[in-house]
C-alpha cells in the first residue's frame, strides 16, 4: 500500500513540479511536514487526535548537499513548525518530534523533489530512563555532521547521508 501511495504522491509531484523550479526551499519542507501530520493524524478518543512526531526527510541525491547546509538550524525550526502545528490542531504527540534529512536511497527522487516520512515513536516515561534514552540515541547521530557538538560522540563519516535532530519531549516544554 505505501509503494502505491509513493508512486501516486511522485506522478503527482510530477505534474506540480514539472517545468517549474527544482530547488527545495525550507518553506516547502514546513508546508509538506504540516500536511504529513494531517495526512496521518487519527482520532483515538473524543478529543483525542494523534499525530505523527517523528519525520524522515528524503531528499536526492543533488539536493542532499543543500540540506546539510541548512543542517541542524532548520531541523529545530521544523521540530518548532511539528509541535506548533500539533498545538494549533489540537493533536496529541507521543513523545520529542525528532526530524531526520536523509539522501534517498534509490535514484526514484529527481532534483527538486523530496519525501517525508513519518511515524509516532513514544518517549520514555520517566526522567532518568529519558536520559537513558537520549544517551543511548546519541551514538546513531554519529554519521551527521551536526554531531560533532555532541561532546561523547566519535568523528562523523566523511560522506555521511542522515542528519538527525530530535526535540525535546512536549511535556517537557510544557
Amino acid at each position: 500500500m505505501d509503494n502505491i501511495e509513493r508512486g501516486l504522491e511522485r506522478a503527482v509531484r510530477g505534474v506540480f513540479t514539472a517545468g517549474s523550479r527544482n530547488r527545495i526551499e525550507p518553506v516547502d519542507l514546513a508546508s509538506r511536514l504540516r500536511a504529513e501530520m494531517d495526512n496521518k493524524s487519527y482520532v483515538i478518543a473524543e478529543g483525542r487526535t494523534l499525530a505523527p512526531n517523528v519525520f524522515t526527510i528524503e531528499f536526492s541525491e543533488a539536493d542532499f548537499p543543500r540540506a546539510q547546509d541548512w543542517g541542524e538550524n532548520l531541523a529545530e525550526e521544523l521540530c518548532d513548525v511539528a509541535i506548533r502545528h500539533a498545538r494549533s490542531q489540537g493533536y496529541t504527540l507521543r513523545g520529542a518530534v525528532r526530524v531526520t534529512f536523509t539522501r534517498a536511497r534509490s535514484e526514484e527522487l529527481r532534483p527538486g523533489e523530496f519525501l517525508i516520512l513519518s511515524t509516532q515513536e513514544r518517549s520514555p516515561r520517566n526522567p532518568a530512563a529519558r536520559g537513558r534514552a537520549a544517551d543511548a540515541a546519541a551514538p546513531s547521530a554519529v554519521s551527521s555532521p551536526i554531531a560533532h557538538q555532541a561532546t561523547h560522540a566519535p568523528a562523523p563519516d566523511p560522506a555521511p547521508d542522515r542528519l538527525l535532530y530530535t526535540s525535546p519531549s512536549p511535556r517537557d516544554q510544557a
